[in-house]
């Protein structure tokens, strides 16, 4: 019996270089969940984007959120459903110890350094509203669905 894989999408937009690869031990990481935050990191410094698959209940928050904690500039974490932006917010703040706003509805997200946001609302006005480089990092959760 196959278990169901759900993706994180990770892609450099700006030109700000990604940080030393993460110490497990400082964010409580698996092996596995350290190899992937190094090989995205590495991959992140020679293209502009990385895919990761896991299997479910595997860590990608985790792995997404000590990612975030260690890349120099601003990121935009985006999901497609409101009880998976609650979630995000919730842990990634748990584990980056960094105040988080969410863009969505009449929410807009000003003056912290990660942002997370839904893609139903990250377009049109609100998205041309930003300029190319307000992020460096955008991570797009569950983008199989994308």
């Amino acid at each position: 019996m196959a278990v169901g894989a759900q993706i994180n999408f990770l892609s450099r937009v700006a030109s700000p270089a990604p940080a030393v690869p993460v110490n497990g031990d400082r964010h409580g990481l698996r092996g596995y969940q350290r190899e992937c935050v190094e090989a995205i990191t590495g991959r992140l410094s020679r293209e502009r984007g990385a895919m990761a698959a896991l299997f479910t209940s595997s860590g990608k928050t985790r792995i997404g959120a000590a990612l975030i904690h260690e890349w120099p500039g601003r990121v935009l974490w985006l999901a497609m459903r409101d009880f998976l932006l609650d979630q995000a917010r919730q842990r990634i703040e748990e584990l980056t110890g960094e105040w988080t706003t969410l863009e969505q509805g009449k929410n807009t997200a000003d003056g912290s350094r990660i942002c997370i946001g839904s893609v139903q609302t990250i377009r049109g006005r609100r998205l041309t509203d930003w300029s190319r480089t307000s992020f460096s990092l955008i991570v797009l959760d569950e983008a199989h669905h994308g």
